[in-house]
């Protein structure tokens, strides 16, 4: 059953379709897999200095919200949003800030 937040490993083989010229994938085998939550437990915090939301195209995928909320969780003070050619991600970083 897949669904929302579940973590699959997944084989199989990819192959090309001549007639359309796109690549497919074919899974042989799927599972479902428990994924450990990722932690920082470094006594001095880093800050991330080059972090691009899902406003960066075809370079992220992650909305500035979760990655300020992940930021937090691992106890980091900071982010620095360097999305491309935008400032689009911002309002949703200062919200969920303010939250």
């Amino acid at each position: 059953n897949i669904s929302e937040g579940k973590s699959l490993i997944v084989s199989g083989k990819f192959e090309v379709d001549m007639f359309t010229k796109s690549l497919n994938f074919r899974p042989d085998s799927m599972a479902s897999i428990k994924v450990k939550s990722r932690s920082d437990n470094a006594e001095e915090k880093r800050v991330e200095l080059h972090m691009h939301t899902n406003m960066s195209d075809m370079d992220a995928t992650t909305p500035a919200g979760e990655l300020v909320k992940q930021a937090n969780a691992w106890g980091h003070r900071a982010v620095a949003i360097t999305d491309h050619g935008n400032l689009q991600s911002y309002p949703e970083a200062m919200n969920t800030i303010e939250k």
